[in-house]
């Protein structure tokens, strides 16, 4: 995935004064998710939220990012992995 790293080194906005910098950090954010770095793309995730606070498809990024960034824990039970659950 070279050019979704490329694109993710272009994303960086130009600051809250710019009316797209929601967008930016939006989108900068999917892309971070897609290359697996959920915890890095949270941040970006609450600028867009903080300039933007009505958007459902940030809100559901946010989430989403912040479930794949918590480490999984050790408990040895996988739901759904075991055919006698």
């Amino acid at each position: 995935m070279p050019v979704l790293q490329q694109a993710v080194a272009a994303l960086h906005g130009a600051g809250p004064t710019n009316p797209n910098e929601a967008y930016a950090n939006y989108n900068l954010a999917v892309a971070l998710m897609q290359l697996g770095q959920c915890a890095t793309a949270i941040p970006y995730l609450q600028a867009a939220q903080a300039l933007e606070p009505g958007r459902a498809e940030v809100q559901n990024a946010l989430d989403q990012a912040q479930q794949c960034a918590q480490p999984a824990h050790g408990n040895g039970k996988h739901k759904g992995n075991n055919k006698h659950d």
